[in-house]
C-alpha cells in the first residue's frame, strides 16, 4: 500500500513533478546531459570534415556545431531563468556546463559505428562521470551543484539505433533506458546535485523519416509507449527514496502530441516534413516543426523550451520568482535567435 507522501508524489508525477520539501534559494545554473536534443557543438568540433559528412551533418545548414537551425531548448530555458549563455563542456573543458553529445546513448562508455572506426562518442554516463570529475579539478568553473538545475534528456537514439538497426551499437530495452537514467539521477546525487528535469521521450513514430515506414514507425512507438510510463514510476521511486531530492517530470510526449495536434495554434503550417532535406531548405523553415528528419527547428525548440520553463514554474511556484522571468503562453515564439 503507497504512503500518503509516496500517493502525492504519484499524483504530481501525473501533473509532470515530483520533489520532496526543498531550501528556498535560487539554481545557482544549469548543467545539461544528454544527445543531440541538447548538444551546443561537443560531436561537431570532434568531428573530421570526412565524419561529419559521414553521419549526415553539413555545417552550412546546422547552427554553429548545433543539431538545428538555431538555439536549442535548454538554451532558451537557460535565458529565461536569467543565466549567462550556455557553453558546451566536451568533458575536459574548465568552464562550460553542456555536457550532451550528439549521436550518444543513455548507456555507459561510449557509442561507435561499424562504419566510423575510431569514432567514440560519450555516452550519458560517462557525460555525468567527466562533469564530477571536474567538480574536484583546479580551476574549473562548475556551478554549485547542490543549487545546480540538471537537465537530464537521453534515450532517442536508444531507440533511434534499436529500430533501424545500427551495427555495433548494443540493442536498447525500455527497461534498460529507464535503469540508465535512474543510474544517472543517482550518481548526480551522491555527488551532491538535488533539483533535477527530466523529459521523457517525444512520439518518436512521427519522425518525418518513421510516418513514411510503417515498420519503424510502429516499433519506435511501441518502445516509447513502453518507456515513458516506467521512466515515471521510476522518478516518483527515486523521489521517495532519496532524502532531499527534487525531480520534475516534463512530459514532451504530451508537449508534441499537442503540437501536432493543433499546429496552426503555434504558427506551423507543416509538421510532418523536414523544413531542410537533401541540400535543400524550405522557403519558411520557421513554420516547420522539424528541421531534420529528426531534430525540431529553433521555433520548435523554443516552444520545448518555453514549456519546460512553464513546468519549473507551476512545479516551484515562487522559488523561480526572484530568478526568473514570468511565465509566458505556451504558443510563444523562443526567446532568441
Amino acid at each position: 500500500m503507497l504512503s500518503i507522501s509516496r500517493f502525492f508524489c504519484v499524483v504530481l508525477l501525473a501533473l509532470g513533478v515530483c520533489f520532496q520539501a526543498a531550501n528556498a534559494q535560487k539554481f545557482s545554473g544549469i548543467v545539461a546531459f544528454g544527445d543531440s536534443l541538447s548538444d551546443l557543438g561537443n560531436t561537431y568540433n570532434y568531428s573530421s570534415y570526412l565524419t561529419l559528412w559521414l553521419i549526415g551533418y553539413d555545417p552550412y545548414y546546422y547552427d554553429q556545431g548545433r543539431w538545428s537551425d538555431g538555439p536549442l531548448w535548454v538554451e532558451d530555458l537557460d535565458q529565461l531563468l536569467g543565466f549567462a549563455a550556455l557553453q558546451r563542456n566536451d568533458g575536459t573543458n574548465l568552464y562550460g556546463t553542456d555536457f550532451a553529445w550528439g549521436g550518444s546513448t543513455s548507456g555507459d562508455g561510449y557509442t561507435s559505428f561499424t562504419y566510423l572506426p575510431g569514432f567514440y562518442l560519450p555516452n550519458l554516463q560517462t557525460q555525468i562521470a567527466n562533469y564530477i570529475s571536474l567538480l574536484s579539478t583546479p580551476h574549473a568553473r562548475m556551478p554549485d551543484i547542490s543549487q545546480t538545475l540538471f537537465t537530464v534528456w537521453s534515450g532517442g537514439n536508444d531507440v533511434i539505433y534499436l529500430v533501424q538497426k545500427y551495427s555495433g551499437v548494443p540493442k536498447a530495452t525500455p527497461e534498460g533506458v529507464r535503469d540508465h537514467i535512474a543510474t544517472a539521477i543517482t550518481t548526480l546525487y551522491e555527488a551532491g546535485g538535488r533539483y533535477f528535469l527530466v523529459p521523457n521521450l517525444p512520439p518518436l513514430g512521427d519522425k518525418p523519416n518513421y510516418r513514411t515506414n510503417p515498420k519503424w514507425k510502429m516499433d519506435a512507438d511501441q518502445f516509447v509507449s513502453e518507456y515513458n510510463p516506467l521512466l515515471q514510476a521510476e522518478l516518483a521511486e527515486l523521489s521517495q527514496k532519496l532524502n532531499g531530492i527534487t525531480i520534475i517530470e516534463f512530459d514532451v510526449h504530451k508537449l508534441f502530441g499537442e503540437v501536432v495536434q493543433n499546429y496552426p495554434h503555434y504558427g506551423f503550417t507543416n509538421v510532418t516534413q523536414p523544413a531542410f532535406n537533401d541540400g535543400t531548405v524550405v522557403s519558411n523553415p520557421d513554420k516547420y516543426l522539424f528541421w531534420d528528419v529528426t531534430h525540431p527547428t529553433w521555433v520548435g525548440h523554443g516552444i520545448i523550451g518555453q514549456n519546460a520553463y512553464d513546468t519549473l514554474q507551476a512545479a516551484l511556484g515562487s522559488f523561480l520568482g526572484e530568478n526568473g522571468n514570468a511565465a509566458a503562453p505556451i504558443a510563444m515564439l523562443p526567446v532568441s535567435r
